[in-house]
């Protein structure tokens, strides 16, 4: 019971919105909304938070997607969770350890905890991503992200 709880508390600490100022937030939006989209598997909703020109570095083949990315990305992610027996995927992400904004681009880097059903059994995956958010008229959309996991 103690696991459990400690266990939630840290998933609740880890879905908090970074203690930034507003414009750091701002520019992390897009990417926040992306997770939560992913999260409650609404992948159109999640498409739209990226540039036309984006680009995603990933640990499956083909590792790397640009343009429409995302749609690539989550294309592939279904496959390979399909070959490897991965479901129930669930992604909380931290406050950032680095931030550095310029006036319409900001670059991120944001732990992660990924969490996992695979061939029945649960699984984590700590990580992170490294990103890059451009502001345009209509708001900051997310640019590129690479997500590298933690020995």
């Amino acid at each position: 019971m103690r696991i459990r709880t400690v266990a939630a508390l840290a998933a609740c600490l880890l879905a908090s919105p970074a203690l930034a100022g507003p414009a750091e937030d701002a520019a992390l939006a897009p990417f926040r909304t992306q997770v939560d989209d992913v999260n409650a598997g609404d992948m159109k909703a999640a498409a739209k938070t990226f540039t036309a020109n984006a680009a995603i570095v990933d640990e499956f083949a083909p590792f790397l997607w640009q343009g429409k990315a995302f749609a690539g990305w989550s294309a592939g992610y279904a496959k390979w969770a399909k070959t490897n027996g991965v479901t129930d995927t669930h992604l909380t992400i931290a406050q950032p350890t680095e931030m550095n904004m310029g006036t319409d681009v900001a670059y991120a880097v944001v732990p992660g905890h990924l969490t996992f059903s695979q061939n029945g059994k649960p699984g984590s995956e700590d990580g992170t991503f490294s990103l890059v958010v451009k502001r345009y008229r209509s708001g900051w959309k997310v640019a590129a992200w690479a997500w590298a996991t933690k020995p």
